[in-house]
């Protein structure tokens, strides 16, 4: 009875559709607007960090099943001899991967390839630093669902139930529900 129900639910969900696609700008502004940004401190005796992440962008398929995620994180160092600001901006490649139990895309097998601070001229500066911003970034973009379907909404909830993996084209990503 219930394989019959989910049949019947993926007739109408799309016909012969055996998957359901949300685009780069439908991923940024899921991101922007649902997943948490925090602020990581940390304090010693002889100076005081802060990290933040500001600014995200995807670019989808631009090598096969890769996701592109360009991260922007802001640094304020703080102590008696050398305060500074800076941000340190990042690239990652990922392989996004769907888990089922979570309902939820999460990100894979993270690279950094490219990295860029400005001001250019406290590179030396932040290289004691930007290990850490990196490391927040890896933890932060790792360890987050990047898209969360909504079971509370039948078609969301009948996908959920589905899908059996993702699969990432230039400018999407798609969730495959047929084998």
């Amino acid at each position: 009875m219930t394989r019959v129900l989910i049949a019947l639910m993926a007739l109408l969900l799309g016909g012969c559709a055996s998957q359901y696609s949300i685009s780069e700008s439908e991923l940024e502004n899921y991101i922007e607007d649902k997943v948490s940004f925090e602020t990581e401190s940390v304090r010693t005796p002889l100076f005081a960090t802060e990290t933040s992440l500001n600014d995200i962008k995807v670019t989808l398929g631009h090598k096969a099943d890769t996701m592109k995620v360009a991260a922007t994180s802001k640094i304020k160092i703080s102590n008696p001899i050398f305060p500074l600001s800076a941000s340190i901006h990042a690239e990652f490649e990922a392989q996004p991967y769907y888990d089922p139990s979570q309902k939820a895309l999460y990100l894979r097998q993270l690279e950094l390839v490219k990295l860029e601070s400005e001001p250019r001229e406290l590179n030396q500066a932040l290289a004691q630093i930007t290990p850490q911003a990196i490391n927040f970034l890896r933890y932060f973009l790792e360890n987050q669902a990047i898209y969360r379907l909504d079971t509370k909404q039948w078609d969301q909830a009948t996908l959920a139930k589905m899908t059996k993996q993702v699969k990432v084209t230039p400018g999407y990503i798609s969730f495959v529900f047929k084998e």
